[in-house]
């Protein structure tokens, strides 16, 4: 059974060379999917990211590596957002990204049998 999200008919944008553990988790959050081009080196096409936002959009997906082709893709992505959402938006949207991961941390410390082998100040 899908997971509720607030936001209706929601969208994750990710270039076509994206882990496949996005495409599942979007199948596990009922959030659609929509892939983007590369550009000859694997890499997002910033243009085709930034065409390709709607305002139902939840995630925009880009990998430092990707896993398959070991390239980063431009950090001019998230400056894609940024246009988007403005500059109050984007911090808005990173201060709650931070917020989950630091209650998913104290979460996780209260397993012992878990092991955590670093300290992130971010994650998804």
């Amino acid at each position: 059974m899908p997971a509720t999200l607030r936001s209706k008919n929601p969208k994750m944008i990710l270039p076509i060379t994206a882990h496949a553990a996005f495409h599942k988790a979007a199948k596990y959050l009922g959030v659609k999917l929509v892939p983007t081009a590369v550009d000859e080196n694997f890499r997002a096409d910033v243009d085709a990211v930034k065409n390709a936002i709607p305002k139902n959009t939840i995630l925009i997906v880009g990998s430092a590596p990707s896993y398959a082709h070991g390239v980063i893709d431009p950090m001019a992505t998230a400056y894609a957002v940024l246009n988007f959402v403005g500059e109050d938006g984007y911090l808005e949207i990173a201060r709650k990204k931070i917020g989950a991961t630091r209650k998913l941390l104290q979460g996780m410390r209260k397993h012992k049998d878990l092991i955590l082998m670093s300290e992130p100040d971010f994650c998804i």
